[in-house]
């Protein structure tokens, strides 16, 4: 409102102006000269037409800056609007990434001495047999044991891939076998979470785990049926229980988690893409 009475205001002082200048020039070419070299050697017509001419001129000038900073203008709003676009569509797939995308932190840890036939018969952890085991009556084998957390909004399985050292990417264990269930992965709700336990020779077992750095990697795989890898680094300190009935204290430094997701490469062949973790989740 306050920019139309703007214009007015201008438009009224444009007429005025106007009358002012037509007043004038009757006056002047009304009046005879004083002398022959002032008279006038073209019209009032000419004069008006010429005056006229340079103020459309200043008009259009007038009007084409005002014209241009509006442009201007409207390209800094547009700009400003689709970086505000792109930048909730970001937001958004990495929402629904970070929603979809399965992803577990080691929560705890623990290390224990258990009964063979209370292994086999306990379904409530994932039991993984990572060395030889001499099976005898009451026989007692040593065991640790990770507790996984999901820190997704989204169902995900875990399955263990393989362990191997930082140094020489040399496998911990020749071979893991599964003692009792025929499952081979934990099942975890969103904000669940799981034990993976690893157990055979106290000594080979303690041995294998307390060499150097191990990589620990897993296979994860959400709803649709997307598959990934991750995996963290991990210093064990393994010490021996001050009495034979205490449980041995074990001690898990881990680091540099990473994941990546498994793609269609060349040939249809699965890929795997590792994502930057450095500002994300991982």
């Amino acid at each position: 409102m306050k920019k139309f009475w703007g214009k007015i205001k201008k438009l009224k002082w444009w007429i005025i102006g106007c009358i002012v200048f037509l007043v004038a020039v009757q006056i002047l070419y009304t009046i005879p000269a004083p002398c022959e070299w002032l008279e006038a050697k073209y019209e009032a017509g000419d004069l008006i037409s010429f005056v006229g001419t340079i103020v459309l001129g200043i008009v259009a000038i007038v009007q084409t800056k005002e014209a241009n900073e509006q442009a201007e203008t409207a390209n800094k709003q547009a700009k400003v609007a689709n970086d505000m676009s792109n930048r909730l569509m970001e937001l958004e797939e990495n929402r629904y990434k970070l929603e979809t995308r399965p992803f577990v932190m080691l929560k705890d840890w623990n290390g224990s001495f258990e009964n063979y036939y209370n292994i086999i018969n306990c379904h409530e952890k994932l039991y993984i047999q990572s060395t030889k085991f001499e099976l005898k009556n009451g026989a007692t084998a040593f065991c640790v044991s990770l507790d996984l957390l999901n820190t997704t909004q989204a169902y995900v399985s875990v399955q263990v891939n393989n362990l191997e050292y930082v140094d020489g990417n040399k496998s911990v264990f020749d071979g893991l076998s599964y003692a009792n269930t025929v499952n081979i992965s934990l099942r975890l709700n969103p904000g669940e979470s799981g034990s993976i336990v690893f157990w055979g020779d106290t000594q080979i077992l303690k041995d294998a785990l307390s060499h150097g750095k191990i990589r620990f990697s897993f296979i994860l795989e959400n709803r649709f049926g997307e598959r990934y890898q991750e995996s963290f680094d991990a210093v064990i300190v393994i010490m021996a229980p001050l009495r034979e009935e205490d449980e041995p204290f074990v001690v898990f430094s881990a680091s540099n988690y990473r994941i990546g997701k498994f793609v269609k490469g060349p040939e249809g062949k699965p890929t795997l893409e590792w994502e930057d973790t450095n500002n994300g989740q991982a």
